[in-house]
């Protein structure tokens, strides 16, 4: 409630900046041609691990992904 008290304090003092009734200006953009170059993705390269209680599944880049859910599935009700 402070920051509207404050508000509305400095539109009545002019201290506000308030939209023109007129309608928005806008400026073209010109930008500069550039290559772009992708970045390698160490993350995506790189195995992740799932812990589930006591158990541990180890899971590389390109795994089949019904695999990967069917795994985790089985320690899941091993568990």
């Amino acid at each position: 409630s402070q920051h509207l008290f404050n508000w509305i304090r400095a539109a009545k003092e002019g201290r506000l900046a308030l939209p023109a009734d007129e309608g928005a200006v806008f400026v073209p953009i010109v930008t500069a041609a550039t290559e772009v170059r992708e970045a390698p993705n160490v993350a995506a390269s790189m195995p992740i691990e799932i812990g589930i209680r006591n158990f541990v599944v180890r899971a590389v880049p390109g795994i089949d992904m019904r695999l990967l859910i069917d795994v985790l599935r089985a320690v899941k009700a091993a568990t």
